[in-house]
């Protein structure tokens, strides 16, 4: 197994975890000859060993999340735009030319590929991310709101979202709320820099930054609702699966996979109304605050299904046999 670009720790972590458990063996050495199969998440910066590995016969399987496309739509530099680039034609090349075996995160990033580049006759299928339902669930400690009604932002950088969705969609709902309800919005996640100043006007954010990852679960129980910000072709977030574990109902806009992760059950999602892509705000505040008063109003029978949501779809040991299937077949 190949420490690859990018690629969630979360995931390599359970994909691991899941075959030892079940007997095999890893490694992370590509020149290592008792290697059956090679997994890249995305890619390797050492081409050459995996072209070498190909030639062998040894069986590559692939993982791949949404398109390294964000440098040609922010201005990262030229460095950033060439390292960028590299990344996107290497991902593509292991995808074209060397994957025995390729599995998307979702329809959602399976469809954005093969729209834009010319679909390999390489066998693909596609297999969710995984959660851990017996540290992910419904039951035990919860952090205690002040507010009446608690919103989670769960961001690998908070302060990172360049149209503030948390913030506007609060201001949305207190607007749109017919009676006089306090609301905490509860960022989680590393803290970009100067987001302290950044919020200082808004008394209902609650910057708790970086929370130890085996504490997470206290804090999702401690929900009404958690709202998805990732809207640049979000591939599979963690983050929703979790929520939806611990019995939190999610909300966000029609972008990316979330729909089909939620679908119509275990949360809402609303219409996108500018391009992010092109820099536009999404808008449509008032058709998220709409969804979550939807939502509370019926709040018992969305907490069931969203659990039951994930322990029927997203579970990691479902997770953990769907990629050992495709590794054996």
């Amino acid at each position: 197994m190949d420490r690859a670009i990018g690629g969630p720790a979360t995931f390599v972590q359970q994909l691991i975890i899941g075959l030892q458990k079940r007997g095999y063996e890893i490694n992370y050495d590509l020149d290592d000859k008792h290697n059956d199969i090679v997994f890249i998440i995305n890619a390797t910066r050492e081409m050459g060993k995996l072209f070498a590995i190909k030639k062998r016969g040894v069986k590559i399987v692939q993982r791949l999340g949404s398109i390294h496309q964000l440098h040609k739509y922010v201005n990262v530099g030229v460095k950033g735009y060439l390292l960028g680039e590299i990344r996107s034609r290497m991902i593509r090349v292991v995808r074209s030319r060397l994957a025995d075996r390729l599995v998307y995160q979702s329809q959602f990033v399976k469809n954005v590929w093969d729209r834009k580049f010319k679909e390999p006759r390489t066998p693909a299928c596609v297999i969710y991310n995984g959660v851990d339902l017996e540290k992910f669930n419904p039951r035990g400690d919860r952090y205690l709101s002040p507010a009446e009604i608690c919103i989670l932002s769960v961001e690998g950088r908070q302060g990172n979202d360049p149209f503030d969705i948390g913030v506007n969609f609060i201001q949305a709902l207190q607007k749109n709320s017919q009676k006089t309800t306090s609301i905490e919005l509860l960022m989680l996640g590393e803290l970009c820099e100067n987001v302290g100043e950044r919020y200082k006007n808004f008394p209902f954010v609650n910057l708790a930054g970086n929370i130890e990852r085996a504490r997470m679960p206290y804090y999702y129980r401690g929900g009404n609702l958690m709202i998805s910000t990732d809207i640049i072709d979000a591939a599979c977030p963690n983050s929703v699966l979790e929520a939806m574990a611990c019995g939190v109902p999610v909300i966000g806009f029609r972008v990316g996979a979330l729909p089909e992760l939620v679908g119509d059950l275990a949360g809402k999602c609303v219409d996108y109304r500018g391009n992010p892509w092109k820099n536009e705000p999404p808008g449509n505040f008032i058709g998220l605050a709409s969804a979550t008063e939807e939502i509370l109003a019926d709040w018992d029978r969305y907490s069931m299904c969203a659990r039951n949501l994930a322990q029927e779809m997203f579970s990691a040991d479902r997770m953990v046999e769907s990629y050992l299937q495709v590794f054996l077949e």
